[in-house]
């Protein structure tokens, strides 16, 4: 996907979320965790014990879809729920595995925006592709892949 200057601005912020979802995608090797549910585990990292309805207001995407992705984490080993005082409630709380996979991509995710962010704190679009798409591109300095083991 090359990039045209006469794109129009959400065509560039969605070709920025291609390249960051690569980045991402190819940076975090822990079973059953990618792009689209990585910030779930960073959000009950930072809101440990939260109850699941006060979280779903916390992520603001919908309901049946944050269900499903909580119910995958718990199945999977990276969290886990408790009944709450109201028994159709639960909260959610990091497994270890799940709190050490949140801490390596929570330091992934540091790492992506000092990168990003390296060249101009006032970068515009066009240029936050064009550095996803360097940091992307295989190279012998390239990131270590998160594979599930501390640094």
């Amino acid at each position: 996907m090359a990039f045209n200057e006469d794109q129009d601005f959400i065509q560039q912020l969605a070709q920025l979320n291609h390249e960051m979802t690569d980045y991402l995608n190819h940076h975090i090797s822990y079973p059953n965790i990618n792009a689209n549910n990585y910030f779930y585990l960073l959000k009950l990292l930072s809101n440990p014990n939260i109850i699941q309805n006060d979280f779903s207001s916390l992520v603001k995407l919908n309901q049946s879809t944050i269900t499903r992705s909580v119910n995958a984490l718990e199945k999977n080993g990276y969290l886990m729920k408790h009944a709450a005082t109201d028994k159709r409630s639960h909260t959610l709380q990091l497994t270890e595995s799940g709190t050490t996979a949140a801490k390596d991509i929570s330091a992934l995710i540091d790492d992506l925006n000092n990168n990003i962010l390296a060249c101009d704190p006032k970068i515009d679009v066009a240029t936050l592709i064009q550095r996803m798409r360097q940091l992307n591109s295989p190279s012998p300095t390239s990131h270590n892949r998160l594979n599930g083991k501390s640094a």
